[in-house]
């Protein structure tokens, strides 16, 4: 489609090139985008939800400081994400399933554009077009996009992060003496990968060593400004600490961070439970596999000449999307007890790698070859689309369902009446806690006490609750877990039983 016009302006593209790249810009787009404000909040999409929409409560009586559950901190992750959602909560006036996923497709989408930046500064038309229809086309794009998750946000600031350093050692390869401007940008979409997630510096730090070490580039590093952009970055989220340590403490912080996130996910020494070395054979391909289908298209590379592809690895864009493929694979490996998901970010510069080898053998192609890898291209991305809607829809159809968060949300609040106080113990079901918090009912926690309080009580069955409680609904939870409704008087017995009667 794009034929010989490859390595030509805009200006300079046909009616027909302009067609085929918006038409494959708009498919990615909508692929990314379907399902983005519908259905429920499943899993831990509703519990960062219901963070974000503590934080934008107006009569929120905390700082944004330090991300809150219930009143309490809660620090398993840093609050960028939770920012972000909450400022459109403020906006919106509430945070629901449009506002809590858009960060996940506003990352989506700027991966995409990075990669095709990248892919046209770089092989040209081709590779733009093979990256549009390539890229999006993975089951991490598909799952995570749109999701109210961590995992894509930092996916997309650590691309972003690589594609700064691509262009600063450019940069310095065409002026060693400039300012290293660019460093700014690897040290802000560092620390705001930092914010996002603890894990963010696994991804970027050695990449960024390897890049320096080799090649000649460690004369970059002699300049001051890598060190200036690290110390501005190293400050910020030094400040942020600090303010978060005064609200909850310096104990508090580092037994969260360090204790309970840092070492378990981070240290192969810190696991309870034997080294489990055969998750060396089975975790990096569960990884590999999240970028399939697109990942497979890498095979179109053992068709290309090896000159060619000796000349790709020349190319510093090329070498930094290997080197971030490889060394945080290496390193989650070696460290055991994590889910795939965990190393979604290397997902992204595999599916770009993908892309840019169809685009260089649709660059090479001519004649019946290019046009029938036009129509792989084409058709392989229109049948994710397919895949995407058929998922979409079975969501949509599983928040109709008795289990639904809203649904049993609209249960409980018809029997309750006027009533706009619910206690809970152990119930942890974060999208339907959430709902009845948009239908005005305020949800207060006993752990462990369940029948210490008069009112209305969500709680299990198997939870020990006065003997008299009277049972007014029973309605399952997401995990199809049963869920009674039951009312306390103040008279009632203080000896417990099984929930209800």
């Amino acid at each position: 489609m794009l034929a010989e016009e490859s390595m030509t302006g805009w200006s300079n593209l046909s009616p027909l090139s302009w067609c085929g790249l918006s038409g494959a810009a708009l498919l990615a787009v909508c692929t990314l985008a379907w399902g983005w404000g519908s259905g429920e909040l499943w899993g831990n999409e509703g519990l960062r939800a219901r963070v974000a929409a503590e934080m934008a409560n107006p009569a929120n009586r905390h700082s944004w400081r330090v991300p809150r559950l219930e009143g309490e901190p809660l620090l398993t992750k840093p609050p960028l994400h939770y920012w972000i959602v909450a400022t459109l909560g403020r906006i919106t006036g509430r945070v629901g399933p449009f506002e809590a996923r858009l960060p996940s497709l506003l990352a989506g989408v700027g991966l995409l554009g990075l990669a095709c930046w990248q892919a046209r500064r770089f092989a040209g038309w081709d590779a733009l077009l093979a990256t549009l229809l390539v890229m999006p086309c993975s089951l991490a794009f598909l799952t995570q996009v749109p999701s109210a998750e961590l995992d894509l946000p930092l996916a997309f600031w650590v691309f972003a992060a690589l594609f700064c350093l691509g262009r600063q050692v450019d940069s310095w390869a065409a002026n060693p003496e400039g300012w290293g401007l660019w460093w700014w940008g690897v040290a802000a979409c560092g620390l705001a990968g930092f914010l996002s997630k603890w894990t963010a510096p696994v991804f970027v730090l050695p990449v960024v060593v390897v890049c320096l070490a080799t090649g000649g580039r460690w004369r970059m590093a002699l300049l001051p400004g890598p060190w200036l952009a690290l110390l501005g970055a190293v400050s910020c989220a030094g400040l942020w600490l600090r303010a978060a340590a005064s609200e909850v403490g310096w104990p508090q912080l580092q037994g969260a961070v360090v204790e309970r996130e840092g070492l378990p996910h981070l240290s192969p020494w810190h696991h309870g439970r034997a080294y489990p070395f055969q998750e060396w054979l089975t975790y990096p391909w569960l990884v590999l596999a999240m970028g399939l289908p697109a990942m497979a298209w890498l095979c179109s590379a053992c068709f290309l000449p090896r000159k060619t592809l000796c000349q790709a690895l020349q190319s510093t864009w090329i070498r930094l999307l290997v080197l971030a493929v490889v060394l945080p694979l290496v390193f989650w490996t070696v460290v055991p007890g994590h889910k795939p998901r965990h190393a979604l970010p290397v997902v992204p510069p595999l599916a770009a790698l993908a892309a840019l080898a169809a685009g260089a053998c649709l660059a090479r192609a001519t004649g019946p070859g290019r046009r029938g890898l036009l129509v792989a291209l084409w058709v392989g991305a229109m049948l994710w689309m397919g895949v995407k809607v058929v998922r979409v829809e079975w969501l949509n159809r599983e928040a109709m369902a008795a289990h639904a968060p809203t649904r049993v949300a609209d249960q409980v609040s018809q029997v309750m009446g006027e009533s706009t106080t619910l206690w809970v113990a152990g119930l942890r079901d974060d999208g339907l806690l959430l709902a009845l918090a948009q239908r005005g009912i305020a949800v207060l926690r006993l752990p462990g006490q369940v029948g210490r309080q008069a009112g209305w009580w969500l709680v299990h069955p198997e939870e020990q609750a006065p003997v008299s409680a009277e049972r007014w609904l029973e309605v399952t939870d997401q995990q199809k877990r049963s869920i009674w409704l039951l009312r306390l008087s103040s008279n009632d017995s203080q000896s417990t039983g099984p929930a209800g009667r």
